[in-house]
């Protein structure tokens, strides 16, 4: 390599045209390998001369150049020597010392790279794992209608598109490092930053070490490979050829056994890309690659319009036939064993199930006590215990009556039916009228009042007798009536407590799910706007949606969280959503509170509820007197509940809160605060899309959002998953906090005239004074200041020997710092100083 300075390499390239791109291209990397970024001004420059400037183009290739590249500074020599080019006598030599700067720099650049690098490819697979998460397991796609293949292992976007995962199935356990995304259109995109080598994803279930395993470069042709072969064989599809020889690695370490079989791309007027690469890779690492045969017309130039460019599997497919495909695999299959091809004439191999699992079965089913019958708290309908096993298959429905977790229910608890399904109480029952209130009410021991099954409330005896005078005194002296213990009146939503003894005040939620994705997605809309003005939008959205979804496929959980929603400009949406939304979907078991309920002496008001959306809970005056009824409310185990007019009770607690507030400090945060998600919402839609949104309301949103939550992967979040840490929560927590603590908290960060080291209390106190009368904060007194700060630093009776003491003092004393005692005369001394200096 020729040795020289920059502005050497600057005069080569005045011999060097810009215009070839090849040339241009290694001109840069070049130029990069040697001087780094140094020599960005220099490419710029050269580059602009060219025809085709782009300078865009230029940025983003220069970018893509390697610090450290294979391609040296001497190929741009060797270019410019060609074009006649000369070194004078005083440009070939460079010190030693300039060279090994050189190299140092180019390391130090390439680290920096690498480093960036890395944090793209976390945050390109922390965004396609919150777009995984947020798109739908169902849909359509005019792509897939095209290619005439089923979506496996994809999800649907609302405007036809779909996301298929990139993994890394060589991780343990398999890693999302991205996803590819392809328009309706047929347009096709990657997770910007990603690191593409190795990514894969598996169509069909996972192989074992001696099973025949299919490699594809698309999504189509996997599908086309998978319908043709009856799903019998799993099928990785590589996204492209370069990426086939790092997958077929990935693939024979992982199953050394099986025989893996490259479908690969007929690319016959480019090159043929796609069999070099796919035969290079079973070259390798012993696979076969198979190639389709074409009996259509195909177009002989690439820019002969007049036919289709006819190159792979599912070409073959769309263009001849599925049974085509599957004849030509067929036979290439026989070729090495008649087995797999026996197998594959049976058809006996099927889609993966996409039936219940077992998980929903024991949220939402419950065996009626002393029968045979179930009931589906979903759709509020009985089932008999055929119809159960037909619609969760035999033995699936064996497994859930076994598990130890299923769901019991008394009959009694049941609502009203008619044709094993729920009706209104308005519709009556007709009958005896004696018979009708044994049905109805049920006597709680130790009490004056009843149950009604029915309303679903408690009722006192005076109420009853009132509205039954003629029968209430029978229905009392009946053998019939029905009684149990007041304390086993319990409120159950995961109706684990025994229906022979107990009475369970929860019969399901009232909504049926049912799946719309174009609603389902307008909702999703607004919660993205709601929480795009946090820095961490994707992220607390995130966490948003699994809050929500939780306690729906968990019905009775207890969220130890609960979300603060504000933001001073109205109209945003946030009442649009809570109560227009998530508030339907409880039925009964949900509604809104304010400040007066909070006030109220009566708690009935949280009686039977999973969900209370709190709006303007707390005036400015109140804020602090109720944070302590608002945390136990978050975080209690249960709850006294008294009713106006009937005794009081304790009931479990099952309260999810939500609190909507338009004031900039909605509610006073402790700094340490764990029960809140803050999000400030500030970011207003489209008039247009409100007027769409309330329609929507209007026609089934709320059931496709239920059904949308109750299918939303929950990975490892649960009840206790800590909130998001956002920048409106740090302001919030900064509105509520008092004097003493923001002082501290300057003192600290090195915001005052005084140093942050041990001192005198009192001095201290002296400081926070003087503090108080310039930031107008109302002050404390030394002995209430000096307590509340000893929560923050150690406070001690120490020995102390300051300069103007005849002999050491025993003083109060703040102790600074991780090893206070060896400087502690100095550091009292320095605050001292600062303290008579100011």
């Amino acid at each position: 390599m020729q040795a020289a300075s920059l502005q050497t390499a600057i005069r080569a390239l005045g011999y060097v045209a810009p215009d070839d791109r090849d040339t241009w291209i290694r001109m840069g990397m070049g130029l990069k390998a040697e001087f780094g970024d140094d020599a960005y001004e220099a490419w710029v420059n050269w580059s602009s001369s060219a025809s085709s400037y782009d300078s865009k183009a230029c940025e983003a290739s220069w970018r893509s150049f390697k610090s450290a590249g294979k391609v040296g500074i001497g190929s741009l020599f060797a270019e410019a020597k060609a074009a006649g080019f000369e070194f004078a006598a005083d440009e070939v030599e460079v010190s030693p010392e300039v060279l090994a700067a050189r190299q140092k720099k180019r390391e130090q650049e390439e680290a920096r790279a690498e480093e960036n690098r890395k944090k793209a490819a976390a945050a390109a697979a922390n965004r396609a794992a919150s777009q995984w998460r947020m798109a739908s397991p169902d849909g359509a796609s005019p792509y897939l209608e095209r290619k005439q293949v089923n979506a496996e292992s994809c999800r649907f976007l609302a405007d036809g598109a779909i996301i298929i995962p990139m993994i890394r199935y060589d991780e343990t356990p398999p890693r999302l490092v991205g996803k590819q995304q392809i328009n309706a259109d047929g347009s096709k995109k990657f997770s910007s930053g990603m690191i593409k080598t190795g990514a894969m994803c598996r169509l069909g279930d996972a192989p074992s070490d001696d099973d025949i395993i299919f490699v594809v470069e698309g999504f189509a042709t996997g599908g086309s490979v998978r319908a043709a072969l009856h799903y019998t064989f799993p099928v990785f599809i590589c996204f492209d050829a370069g990426m086939l020889m790092p997958g077929v690695e990935i693939l024979r370490k992982l199953y050394p056994n099986s025989r893996i079989v490259i479908c690969a791309d007929d690319d016959y007027l480019t090159g043929n890309a796609g069999f070099t690469k796919a035969s290079a890779a079973a070259s390798k690492f012993n696979a076969s690659v198979f190639l389709p045969t074409f009996s259509a017309e195909r177009r002989a130039s690439k820019s002969d319009d007049s036919l289709p460019m006819l190159t792979d599997c599912n070409d073959l497919h769309v263009a001849e036939s599925l049974a085509e495909l599957g004849s030509q695999l067929q036979a290439f299959l026989s070729a090495f064993t008649d087995t797999d091809s026996r197998a594959l004439s049976s058809g006996e191999a099927s889609k993966e199930n996409c039936g219940p699992k077992l998980e929903s079965l024991l949220q939402h089913f419950a065996l009626v006590y002393g029968k045979t019958d179930v009931w589906d708290s979903l759709n509020k309908q009985l089932l008999k215990k055929a119809a159960f096993a037909a619609f969760a298959g035999a033995k699936l429905a064996k497994e859930w009556l076994e598990h130890p977790e299923r769901k019991n229910i008394d009959q009694k608890d049941l609502p009203l039916l008619k044709g094993g399904r729920a009706i209104s109480s308005k519709e009556g029952i007709g009958g005896d009228p004696l018979l009708e209130l044994i049905d109805r009410y049920v006597l709680l021991y130790g009490t004056e009042t009843v149950w009604d099954r029915t309303a679903r409330k408690v009722v006192g005896l005076g109420p009853l007798r009132s509205a039954y005078p003629d029968l209430a005194g029978r229905w009392l002296e009946s053998p019939k009536r029905a009684m149990v213990d007041a304390d086993n009146l319990v409120f159950d939503p995961a109706q684990r407590s025994n229906p022979e003894t107990h009475i369970n005040m929860f019969s399901g939620y009232p909504l049926k799910p049912k799946q719309n994705i174009e609603l389902q997605n307008l909702v999703l809309a607004l919660v993205g706007s709601l929480c795009s003005t946090e820095r961490n939008a994707d992220e607390v959205a995130d966490w948003l949606i699994k809050w929500l979804a939780y306690p729906l496929q968990n019905p009775g959980a207890k969220m130890s969280t609960a979300v603060l929603m504000f933001g001073e400009k109205q109209g945003t949406g946030k009442s649009l959503f809570f109560d227009g939304i998530m508030r339907p979907i409880y039925g009964e078991y949900g509604t809104t509170a304010g400040q007066h309920q909070l006030e109220s002496n009566f708690t009935d008001w949280r009686s039977r509820k999973t969900f209370v959306l709190f709006e303007e809970v707390l005036g400015r005056a109140e804020r602090h007197n109720y944070m302590s009824t608002i945390k136990h409310m978050i975080t209690g185990k249960d709850m006294r509940i008294n009713p106006k007019g009937l005794p009081e009770r304790v009931e479990a607690n099952h309260v999810n809160a939500a609190f909507l507030s338009n004031e900039r400090q909605p509610l006073p945060l402790d700094a340490e605060d764990r029960r809140f998600q803050v999000i400030e919402a500030l970011a207003h839609m489209d008039p247009s899309f409100y007027a769409q949104f309330k329609d929507a309301i209007k026609n089934g949103a709320c059931e496709a959002f239920y059904h949308y939550l109750l299918n939303v992967d929950l990975g490892d979040f649960n009840e206790h998953t800590m909130p998001i840490r956002t920048d409106s929560k740090d302001t919030v927590i900064a509105f509520g906090l008092p004097s003493w603590e923001i002082f501290y908290q300057r003192w600290r960060d090195g915001e005052l005239d005084a140093p942050y080291c041990s001192c005198l209390t009192e001095e201290l106190h002296t400081i926070y004074m003087r503090w108080c009368e310039r930031t107008n904060e109302k002050k404390l007194s030394l002995t209430k200041f000096s307590e509340l700060i000893s929560g923050r630093e150690t406070k001690s009776r120490k020995w102390t020997h300051l300069r103007n003491d005849a002999a050491k003092k025993m003083r109060t004393v703040l102790m600074v710092g991780d090893n206070p005692e060896t400087s502690l005369n100095q550091d009292v001394q320095r605050f001292r100083d600062a303290l008579e200096k100011n």
